[in-house]
């Protein structure tokens, strides 16, 4: 494992067993159960803080398919199942980004919780793929942008940033936590005196 940060670990990327194939369409096939396990046993095998990359390289999931396998793991993320864990789906070939969206999307209707995941494109473009609000992305992007220039967000610059008090601007980037898409890793000094958590992205 390579430790990307002062708290997050990054795990080997998962993949679909089967190699040979490009294309899969149904839910109920065995390679797509048996990607599902993998995804949740990594999962709850995996200590806080670790990012589980899902790799499509190469091959394409219908809606249906990423519904069971990505759907079925982002709903026990956000219920609680696996606190501080996180997906980052790698799509390269760019094959997949419209079937997951549509999966997530529907799954997040059916299931009455937001399911959305970090997506990293073709050239390592990072979107969120799913039901994702003006707030949550606009919380995600300040985060990684602090995240370059300064290692990570506090409550207190996003506050500064947008014009709010520093107890919504915690509260969104609490909401964002929840969500799986930035990590509420140490606490830091700041400006002024006390002590803020320091927010960083998954990606």
């Amino acid at each position: 494992m390579n430790v990307i940060s002062s708290s997050l670990i990054r795990r080997p990327d998962l993949r679909i067993s089967n190699t040979k194939r490009k294309m899969f369409l149904f839910p109920e096939e065995t390679e797509i159960i048996s990607f599902r396990d993998e995804i949740l046993s990594t999962l709850e095998q995996s200590s806080p803080g670790t990012i589980i990359p899902i790799s499509y390289k190469g091959i394409a999931l219908s809606a249906s398919c990423q519904a069971a396998t990505l759907g079925v793991a982002l709903l026990e993320i956000v219920r609680g199942t696996y606190p501080d864990r996180f997906i980052l789906v790698r799509d390269p070939n760019g094959t997949n980004d419209w079937d997951a969206d549509a999966a997530l999307r529907k799954e997040s209707a059916r299931t009455q919780e937001k399911l959305i995941c970090v997506w990293e494109g073709p050239g390592g473009l990072i979107s969120i793929q799913g039901p994702i609000d003006p707030q949550v992305e606009t919380t995600y992007r300040f985060v990684a942008q602090e995240s370059e220039s300064h290692g990570g967000a506090t409550a207190r610059a996003f506050a500064e940033r947008e014009g709010i008090s520093i107890q919504a601007a915690g509260n969104r980037m609490f909401k964002a936590a929840k969500l799986g898409i930035i990590y509420r890793a140490e606490e830091v000094t700041v400006e002024g005196g006390g002590k803020q958590h320091l927010y960083v992205p998954i990606e």
